[in-house]
């Protein structure tokens, strides 16, 4: 995959799955890479295809945002390297997952279909299901979200896929692993969190 030519883009567009098909429909180029909330995706492809639709949708009012990445991800910019993966993935041993999995391709609970190399080559092409996969999760009563990484990013965006109840749930049902302060990184998990403290134990994955 590092090894494709840096000759794509991936921007964030604040706007609906609908309205931003409508910005693509007429660039081949262009793809939908994530479905992050009701109110954001993100778009990728060929840079100039990219800039483009970027271009006319902040000319309708629509905030984009450029995402410092090296390749266009989830685009058809990535076929040329499946046939590769594709090996190398048939090469690895899976095993099913032992508690709820839910795919960013499809959004739903699945089982037996990760153990299979031809899930993660669809994987890279199709776009993640953010908004869907929380949206499940939520449906399946879970209600606390903990972003597991050094800077949560995607709170903010699960935020917007969750109904206004769980606005009410301490920090809205929501907390990151790690926070970065003035160069440290503060673990506040567990202990210094009291909202992880009053919840149960169901835990579930998405990815």
């Amino acid at each position: 995959m590092q090894a494709l030519p840096e000759t794509g883009m991936m921007v964030a567009v604040s706007a609906s799955e609908t309205q931003v098909r409508a910005a693509i429909q007429n660039h081949p180029a262009v793809s939908i890479a994530a479905i992050n909330s009701p109110f954001n995706s993100v778009i990728s492809g060929e840079k100039a295809a990219v800039s483009a639709v970027a271009a006319t949708l902040e000319a309708d009012g629509v905030k984009t945002t450029p995402l410092i990445v090296s390749h266009a991800f989830h685009s058809p910019l990535m076929v040329p390297m499946l046939a590769e993966f594709a090996k190398v993935a048939s090469e690895i041993r899976y095993s099913p997952p032992e508690i709820d999995f839910i795919s960013n391709v499809t959004g739903k609970v699945i089982t037996d279909e990760v153990t299979r190399p031809e899930y993660w080559v669809n994987h890279i092409l199709q776009p993640v299901k953010f908004a869907a996969s929380i949206e499940t999760l939520y449906q399946q009563g879970y209600k606390l979200f903990i972003e597991i990484c050094p800077k949560p990013t995607l709170l903010g965006m699960t935020r917007q896929c969750l109904p206004i109840e769980n606005v009410f749930i301490p920090n809205g049902g929501m907390v990151g692993s790690l926070s970065v302060k003035s160069g440290f990184i503060i673990e506040f998990i567990v202990d210094s969190d009291p909202t992880l403290q009053i919840w149960g134990e169901k835990s579930s994955q998405n990815t």
